[in-house]
């Protein structure tokens, strides 16, 4: 009689806790007297998956020694692990499938080779597991890597209109870094009158939309943005360049790497 339960209640509910086993003679295939045999579960290859990070990979090979230097042992047995695996592969593309962010789920692909055996066994397919790889390991652009570590809504053809994509992006990352920045970072000094979030690469006229906007810069922006329409600076570079263009003082707070790496430009008309 077949299983028909899903994917996710069996990585659950199947395989036994994981215990360590030392063996107290030499066995063939399996190891020798005094080696520790460690039995795993679907749950654990799960938690064991989701340290790797994005666009790492490492083969089965190298997750077992992973594995191992985590669980204290020297050897996986072979009974459990394979089964283990499968088990929690399934349930992370059943849980994609079932509309889950990729992000939550184990990343089995880093794990899995496209043109292994165990891939081709797999539901997804040995092309998911190459495209998925492909993409993650595909030169990001600054919008593609907020987008993903910030989760904030990519803009529909609608909200663009007649503005271009990179400037309501460029909103969108600011905005995510001042919640950031309010909620989880706390910071002595000035009364913060106003800020500018500065991020790696934020483009030019961002810069200098952020920074007149923070001081209260009384002169006409459109000026800067003709003088630095061609220019190739970009981040806290070109931030420099704006201040001291503006003359009016700031105070760099950070940098700060979670999320992204940002900084956070503060303004005080007290401290002017």
């Amino acid at each position: 009689m077949s299983d028909t339960r899903s994917w996710r209640v069996r990585m659950q509910e199947d395989g036994a806790e994981v215990s360590v086993k030392v063996l107290e003679q030499d066995v063939d295939g399996v190891g020798k007297a005094g080696q520790r045999v460690v039995t795993v579960n679907p749950r654990v290859i799960w938690v064991q998956m989701t340290q790797l990070d994005w666009g790492e990979t490492c083969s089965v090979e190298e997750f077992q020694v992973k594995l191992l230097e985590r669980l204290d042992g020297d050897i996986i047995s072979t009974d459990t692990f394979g089964p283990s695996v499968i088990t929690a592969c399934e349930a992370s593309y059943e849980d994609i499938c079932r509309g889950a962010p990729i992000e939550f789920v184990a990343p089995f692909w880093r794990v899995i080779e496209p043109d292994s055996k165990i891939a081709g066994e797999l539901s997804c397919g040995s092309d998911w597991i190459l495209k998925t790889r492909e993409k993650e390991t595909a030169p990001e652009t600054v919008w593609e890597r907020a987008h993903r570590l910030l989760r904030f809504d990519w803009p529909t053809d609608e909200e663009v209109g007649n503005d271009p994509i990179e400037v309501l992006l460029d909103i969108r990352v600011s905005f995510a870094l001042s919640e950031c920045f309010s909620e989880e970072k706390e910071v002595e000094g000035t009364e913060h009158l106003r800020c500018a979030v500065i991020y790696e690469g934020q483009p030019w006229w961002g810069i200098i939309r952020d920074l007149s906007c923070a001081s209260d810069f009384d002169d006409n922006q459109w000026p800067l943005y003709e003088e630095f329409e061609d220019t190739d600076l970009s981040g806290f570079e070109f931030a420099e360049v704006i201040a001291e263009r503006i003359g009016k003082p700031f105070r760099r707070l950070g940098p700060f790497e979670d999320p992204i790496h940002y900084e956070v430009w503060e303004f005080s008309e007290v401290a002017a």
